[in-house]
């Protein structure tokens, strides 16, 4: 059975089957079904407050029946007379069902299965009325012979659903094939008196055709995102901005930069991922993701600065050491040397006073070094204590410095000389 029958409520609103003579001059019969519908469509009513209507005390109209897709409300007992047809005869010989006006296929498909129920339980082929038959009256665009195809249907034995209806049920509502399961279930409901809107029903509220709407709202959800957000991944790293003239930051909802300002070059990133848009790949800084920004940096714009290798120290710096500060005085004038490239950067005059606070080796020569560092004076043109009467014996000391010189030489080269004897 499609439909479930409702026998609770009772209307007040008829003419008792031995009184029928007495009004309407006939006695009661079942000669037929009337259907109606019970209002317009545009005002939505409802199936309770229908039955509640029809059901007031001192109404002055009713009907056997109301009825809907799955269900059917008895009201007044068939053996009476309700006040529907507005009609004496239609009164006195037929059944009054008040029909959904929306008139879907659930709602034929219970009209029918009905009219088939009342032909079996009277024994004969009833007609079908609708109500302008017996009234002028807008009521009921029916289609009458929509009701009388599903009940000889069911004379027949024909399931309610055919095996394509279901079909198409599956592939409009799970958008897939039906299996071999799902199929025989249906069909089996169909046989029992299932209808189309009842399967669909069923289908609807599978847990298979719930998870598909989830994830049509997950996948159209992620349709919506921004690409910047869809393409993101996580890299954790600590970059720096490579660029002579810096860099800025791209507000990806705008497509221009956050603001004027630019980043220099060398200030350190610490990236925690990466995107892309329109094909090009940014990164995003921790500041932006911890606060949900949709700001990036040019990725090629970020990387790790290339180290110098280090040079080898020279050989002055190597034998740099470090001494007791002392001041010191020229014996003559005096070269003064650039330790960073050997060259005289000025010649001091005699006696002049220097401050030294390093010594060094270069090229044979012992060199002290000057305070700052960067100047150096070779060890033999100073002296540690001021030169009295520097100009007086500047040609002896000179002279004695001379035969020193000499005397160390003459006295090597006769040592290497008799070396190997």
């Amino acid at each position: 059975m499609s439909y479930q029958e409702l026998t609770q409520y009772n209307s007040p609103n008829y003419t008792p089957e031995s009184q029928v003579p007495y009004f309407y001059g006939m006695p009661r019969t079942i000669d037929g079904v009337t259907y109606h519908w019970w209002g317009d469509p545009a005002q939505q009513p409802q199936f309770d407050g229908i039955v509640n209507w029809l059901c007031r005390p001192n109404g002055n109209s009713s009907a056997h029946v109301v009825g809907e897709a799955g269900r059917i409300a008895w009201i007044i007992d068939a053996n009476n007379a309700a006040w529907h047809a507005g009609n004496a005869r239609g009164n006195a010989t037929t059944v009054g069902y008040e029909c959904n006006p929306r008139l879907a296929d659930g709602d034929y498909e219970v009209m029918g299965e009905f009219h088939y129920d009342m032909e079996k339980a009277y024994g004969k082929r009833l007609p079908i009325y609708v109500h302008k038959e017996w009234f002028n009256t807008s009521c009921s665009p029916i289609d009458k012979g929509r009701i009388r195809a599903v009940a000889d249907r069911y004379h027949q034995g024909v399931p309610a659903v055919s095996e394509q209806q279901i079909r198409t049920l599956f592939l409009s509502i799970l958008e897939r094939e039906p299996d071999a399961g799902g199929m025989s279930h249906y069909k089996n409901q169909a046989a029992s008196g299932w209808t189309v809107d009842q399967i669909k029903a069923d289908i609807l509220g599978s847990a298979e055709y719930k998870a598909l709407q989830e994830r049509k709202r997950r996948e159209a959800e992620e349709a919506a995102k921004p690409e910047w957000i869809k393409n993101r991944h996580d890299e954790v790293a600590k970059l720096s901005v490579l660029p002579a003239a810096g860099t800025r930051v791209l507000n990806f909802t705008t497509g221009k930069p956050v603001n004027d300002s630019i980043i220099p070059k060398g200030t350190q990133i610490d990236v925690m991922q990466y995107t892309i848009v329109g094909g090009t790949k940014y990164y995003i800084s921790s500041f932006a993701k911890s606060k949900g920004l949709p700001w990036g940096i040019l990725a090629t714009d970020l990387g790790t600065p290339a180290v110098e290798p280090e040079r080898e120290k020279p050989e002055w710096l190597k034998n740099l050491k470090d001494i007791a500060d002392v001041d010191m005085w020229t014996r003559s004038e005096t070269p003064v040397l650039r330790l960073e490239d050997g060259n005289t950067q000025e010649i001091l005059p005699i006696n002049a006073k220097v401050r030294i606070t390093h010594s060094t080796h270069l090229v044979d020569n012992d060199l002290m070094v000057l305070e700052g560092g960067k100047l150096a004076i070779q060890t033999v043109y100073l002296s540690d204590k001021p030169i009295p009467n520097p100009n007086d014996d500047l040609e002896k000391r000179v002279g004695v410095l001379e035969k020193l010189v000499k005397a160390i030489v003459d006295f090597l080269s006769g040592l290497f000389k008799n070396f190997k004897k």
